[in-house]
């Protein structure tokens, strides 16, 4: 198991949070004690989940909130999970894609401004030329 890892820079017009290692019960509070001050201070955040390599609903919760908290001051979230990664089959699973722009690569989520919910998403293609 490895020890969750977070990263934020801005990126353009995105704050973009990278997060690696196993994001568990364990390790939700410190994710969320970082993801709070980038929810009260950026509009449109991208959170790379590819790195990831346990993820579980006390985490998939953290998210929500973060979204929420984005969502009620009219920023956005954008999620990067790629395909056939752990984070991608939990966010399947939990059907968040229908609810949270989930990307397949990082240059999708960092090309695509304000999206809502059902809009982009998974297979668009990447227009950045960027892959992970």
């Amino acid at each position: 198991m490895g020890d969750l890892q977070v990263s934020v820079s801005r990126t353009g017009i995105y704050t973009l949070v990278t997060v690696t290692g196993d994001a568990d019960i364990v390790a939700a509070p410190r994710l969320e004690s970082r993801l709070v001050p980038v929810s009260s201070g950026q509009r449109h955040v991208v959170l790379d989940l590819g790195g990831v390599t346990f993820l579980d609903s006390t985490t998939v919760g953290v998210l929500l909130g973060l979204y929420r908290s984005l969502h009620r001051g009219r920023g956005t979230l954008a999620l990067v999970a790629p395909p056939g990664g752990v984070a991608r089959r939990v966010l399947d699973l939990l059907g968040i894609p229908s609810r949270v722009p989930t990307y397949d690569r990082l240059g999708e989520a960092l090309t695509t401004e304000g999206v809502e919910p059902g809009e982009g998403g998974p297979g668009r293609g990447d227009p950045a030329g960027e892959d992970r």
